[in-house]
């Protein structure tokens, strides 16, 4: 264009791509404060005194709360939280019996097949009313996560291989979002030392100790034929009493915001850029236990 006019053009795109700022400035803005008022929501729905309580906080969700893609992540937080705290269904106790009665039928049996007294070898610390995290239903119970596992323990140090004739050893980055992905093996031989004992069973509970801090305490349910996974060291495995603990229920449990910020933040242990939540450490954390059918 001639050159004067080039110059208003200039200044025209100058003054309207100044009102592009501008607007974005604004949306940013408007985003974040709508971000903060739904994690803000999530966060009182989560924390309620009472089923009435509940009620009127949910009803404030329901009616200030507008969900988008990224809030996702926080949504799936809440509902991992109500499901722990006995508020994703009505309660059952008649029929579904107490967590009390199931923790009696599990110490009967340990006493009946002589197993009680390397069971009571582990005691665990009492829960008082400092411990417990947020209220539940009457019918539920908080107890030590050790007090309903058979086993726990760690994976193999044996090094893997890229080599497939080996046994298959899930690793820290096949945790993802409280599922085992199967992708990216590795094995290590069947003539490892710590083979068949570190072999898996279907249900085991595979728990990341060793992780940055962030991702510390992710934990998934191992589903699969029994004697054909094994895990790494960085790793632990919980066998549960199946008779009163769902290993899904308790992989909601540990995945959850209230076990993040009470069970595993206050006790990592930092170790050469590495954060550590220990064998021990996860036996004595605070758990809620409802009904085996409530849990299912």
């Amino acid at each position: 264009p001639p050159l004067p006019e080039q110059r208003r053009i200039v200044a025209k795109a100058e003054e309207l791509l100044a009102l592009c700022d501008e607007l974005e400035t604004r949306q940013t803005t408007a985003r974040e404060h709508r971000t903060r008022l739904v994690h803000s929501a999530l966060d009182h729905l989560t924390a309620p005194k009472d089923e009435q309580d509940f009620r009127k906080r949910a009803s404030f969700v329901l009616h200030s709360a507008t969900l988008v893609l990224e809030d996702v992540p926080a949504l799936r937080q809440a509902i991992l939280s109500l499901a722990v705290q006995g508020h994703l269904l009505p309660q059952n106790a008649k029929q579904d019996g107490t967590a009390e009665q199931a923790l009696a039928g599990r110490r009967s049996r340990l006493k009946s097949n002589g197993a009680l007294r390397k069971v009571a070898a582990k005691a665990f610390p009492p829960i008082d009313e400092s411990d417990v995290p947020v209220p539940v239903p009457g019918n539920w119970k908080w107890i030590r996560f050790g007090e309903v596992v058979d086993r726990l323990e760690y994976g193999t140090s044996e090094k893997a291989s890229a080599n497939a004739k080996g046994v298959p050893t899930l690793r820290m980055g096949n945790i993802q979002d409280g599922k085992l992905d199967l992708e990216n093996l590795k094995y290590v031989p069947y003539a490892c030392p710590d083979l068949p004992k570190l072999f898996l069973e279907d249900g085991d509970i595979i728990f990341n100790r060793t992780n940055s801090a962030e991702l510390v305490g992710k934990a998934a349910v191992f589903r699969g034929r029994p004697k054909s996974f094994t895990l790494a060291s960085y790793l632990s495995r919980a066998s549960l009493d199946g008779t009163i603990a769902s290993p899904d229920f308790f992989v909601l449990a540990i995945n959850s915001g209230y076990y993040r910020r009470t069970q595993i933040e206050p006790e990592l242990t930092q170790q050469c850029g590495q954060a550590n939540f220990s064998g021990s450490k996860l036996a004595n954390s605070v758990v809620p236990l409802p009904p085996i059918a409530e849990q299912q």
